[in-house]
């Protein structure tokens, strides 16, 4: 984690010896992530590789496995399996990722997969997937990342988190991106994500999900705002005021070493 806060204080640093170059920032930190635990491919330009490709480089091209729960019994020799419940399993290492009841069925990864692929098309037929990884303790989380609609120079994301761990929710969320600034801008907006808890068929809950037109609906309810940004009137008084809020002024936590957050430098 680059930035980090001094909880004295509560104030923002970055340490100087892992600033981004320019050519570093226009890379989206959730690429940035995919890339170094799963497979990126480059947000802004306009050659796609396919989706079934892209999940093999990110190694998530693989089903889970459920199988049965067992415990001993009684004379300690015997297993017997444990009504009710299965195991989900990764089956390229065997690897435990949960327990839950046999009423649930799993979200796959290349179902999460299609599904963000196929609302991001509803918007753009041009939609397309453009990272995925894996990570967490038994790597049973997940992260895919669609490029809905944009120019070379901005785009509209969206990003899908999934979990074999029995917990939460499949969630899709949307992130505007700029390349020039190096920023993702998560509006707080109705639509702007959908979380899918982990109960029952999730296969049925993904495919019903291309019916709620989440980022049409998104769209109406963001483009007013923004031509209203686009009209108002910001002075560098405001961003000032804004930063000094936000970062305030440098404690005297080794001067040497951090400095102040470069959005402080933005006036």
């Amino acid at each position: 984690m680059f930035h980090f806060r001094d909880l004295r204080k509560g104030e923002y640093y970055l340490d100087p010896e892992v600033c981004l170059t320019a050519s570093q920032r226009e890379v989206m930190p959730f690429q940035r992530f995919a890339g170094r635990e799963g497979f990126a491919d480059n947000l802004w330009t306009s050659s796609r590789r396919n989706e079934n490709d892209l999940m093999s480089l990110a190694l998530l091209d693989w089903p889970v496995q459920s199988r049965p729960v067992l415990t001993p019994d009684e004379s300690g020799f015997s297993p017997r399996e444990i009504p009710g419940y299965r195991a989900l399993v990764r089956p390229d290492d065997n690897r435990v990722m949960s327990v839950v009841t046999s009423s649930y069925r799993v979200a796959e990864n290349q179902s999460v997969a299609q599904a963000a692929i196929a609302v991001g098309r509803q918007f753009d037929q041009s939609a397309a997937l453009v990272g995925a990884a894996g990570f967490g303790r038994s790597l049973e989380r997940s992260i895919f990342i669609v490029r809905v609609h944009g120019t070379a120079d901005t785009a509209l994301v969206l990003l899908a988190y999934n979990s074999h761990g029995g917990e939460g929710a499949v969630r899709f969320q949307l992130v505007e991106a700029d390349r020039d600034a190096g920023t993702v801008m998560t509006p707080d907006m109705k639509y702007a994500s959908i979380s899918l808890p982990h109960v029952g068929d999730m296969e049925e809950r993904l495919e019903s999900l291309i019916h709620r037109n989440m980022i049409e609906r998104y769209a109406d309810e963001v483009q007013p705002i923004w031509h209203k940004l686009q009209d108002a009137l910001w002075t560098p008084r405001h961003t000032r005021s804004l930063l000094g809020e936000l970062w305030r002024e440098q404690s005297a936590i080794d001067p040497n070493r951090v400095t102040l957050h470069p959005g402080r430098h933005l006036t």
